[in-house]
């Protein structure tokens, strides 16, 4: 008796688990097994068994029955977790932005790529892959002016430091000039040679550089709208621009693997700044390629530019003599954002290999290596005062740090995607993030 039961049951199991693996439906021929296999033991014992055995058939017949119930409980059960999840986040959402005052910009219809705080600190601008920029209040969140001059995805957008210019870059290989206040085109800059992908003022505002895919550098000036100089010499797309404190000077990076300094007055190149290291390992991977340089940031003292590059290497180099003063190894993927800290004493460097690095910027060591970030440390930005630097990953989470003691003061789930930009206003008391999710979000820090 107990030999049959036992033979009753491992078949049943073995059953149960294919069908349960289904979900959807009963193995037809599965109760018809079930019958046969009791017929084939009922032919072979004794009558006393009979009742036994007929009772068990029709127990295991209505244990199937009941497996697509089970089945879609299964799914219920399942599908309530994944709910809740969701409502979890979307609550530690929402109260992250109630606790920290978040005001959500929407408007947008596709990823915002640009942002910027206006020097005042009560406006923002926003460049999106829609084509538009848009000017909006910080207290309120509305739209003010919409921008739609461009017809093709914004590369940049620029603010002067004295708040009365907007200025415009797209993949349409045109550049506008535009009132801040009332959003009026003042400019149309029209003699790129190929997209523009970065834009910025010079200093006190009378110049306007832009950088293209071709490797030429258009010098603006912003008053007539006249170009001023084109500055040749590298040769792949522009990736970052960055002007000396007196305007005098204008550091650029490209995919060519090269770093340049310009004499903005004649327009001509003071210094071509190549790092062999990189260059060499490079061209040992991938024969032919070069290690391009995506970041570029000047210190404020003026004295050191700071690279970094698309293998993880933070060059800092000497700004009059264009001559490598030290080179930083420690990360091992691409360099995302390069920031020196207001007083120069710190430099941070975000990369692809999920971390961001303080460095010492005068002893060049590693003073903390920042953890948590996902899918790539993807920007960041110090506070005023220095104290704290904001990072964000590839999965929309924010970050604030203590620049003394690297630990983390506070982890926000800001946006459902990656975050592309983020930028404290003047006084240090609001940051600015900007995502892939079509949104932008003013945090109270």
């Amino acid at each position: 008796m107990q030999l049959i039961i036992n033979f009753l049951y491992n078949y049943f199991q073995y059953h149960s688990l294919a069908f349960l693996k289904k979900h959807h439906t009963i193995e037809p021929s599965l109760t018809r097994r079930i019958h046969n296999a009791i017929l084939f033991i009922y032919c072979q014992t004794v009558n006393y068994l009979e009742v036994v055995l007929i009772g068990l058939k029709y127990f295991f017949i209505k244990i199937f029955s009941l497996g697509l119930i089970l089945a879609t409980l299964i799914y219920i059960r399942h599908l309530i977790y994944a709910i809740s999840l969701t409502i979890q986040r979307i609550a530690r959402q929402a109260k992250n932005r109630w606790l920290l005052g978040c005001v959500t910009l929407k408007g947008h219809t596709a990823a915002i790529h640009s942002a910027q705080w206006s020097p005042d600190g009560n406006r923002v601008i926003t460049g999106s892959l829609d084509g538009t920029v848009r000017i909006w209040n910080r207290q309120t969140g509305t739209s003010l002016p919409i921008l739609s001059n461009h017809f093709y995805p914004i590369s940049d957008v620029a603010w002067s430091t004295d708040g009365s210019l907007i200025a415009t870059t797209a993949q349409d290989s045109t550049s506008y000039l535009c009132n801040a206040q009332d959003g009026q085109l003042i400019h149309v800059l029209t003699c790129h040679d190929g997209d523009s992908h970065e834009i910025v003022f010079s200093p006190d505002n009378k110049l306007l550089a832009t950088g293209t895919v071709t490797g030429h550098i258009y010098i603006w000036n912003t008053k007539s709208g006249k170009l001023e100089h084109i500055l040749q010499g590298h040769t792949e797309s522009i990736t970052a621009l960055a002007w000396s404190q007196d305007g005098s000077l204008l550091i650029t990076t490209s995919m060519d693997g090269t770093s340049r300094i310009w004499d903005i007055t004649t327009g001509g190149t003071l210094h071509t700044l190549f790092d062999t290291y990189d260059t060499f390992f490079m061209t040992t991977v991938i024969p032919g390629s070069t290690a391009h340089v995506l970041q570029v940031d000047i210190s404020p003292c003026g004295q050191f530019i700071a690279t970094g590059s698309i293998l993880g290497t933070v060059a800092l180099w000497d700004i009059r003599s264009g001559k490598l003063q030290e080179r930083l190894t420690d990360h091992t993927g691409s360099i995302q954002k390069l920031k020196f800290s207001p007083n120069g004493s710190l430099l941070a460097s975000a990369s692809t290999d999920d971390t961001v690095r303080i460095w010492d910027s005068v002893n060049c060591e590693c003073l903390h290596t920042l953890y948590g970030h996902t899918d790539g440390a993807r920007a960041m930005a110090f506070s005023p005062d220095g104290h704290t630097l904001a990072t964000a990953d590839g999965t929309g989470t924010l970050f604030i740090r203590d620049t003394a003691n690297g630990t983390c003061l506070r982890t926000i789930n800001a946006h459902d995607d990656r975050i592309n930009s983020l930028t404290f206003n003047s006084y240090g008391t609001h940051l600015l993030s900007a995502s892939r999710d079509c949104t932008a979000r003013i945090w109270k820090i």
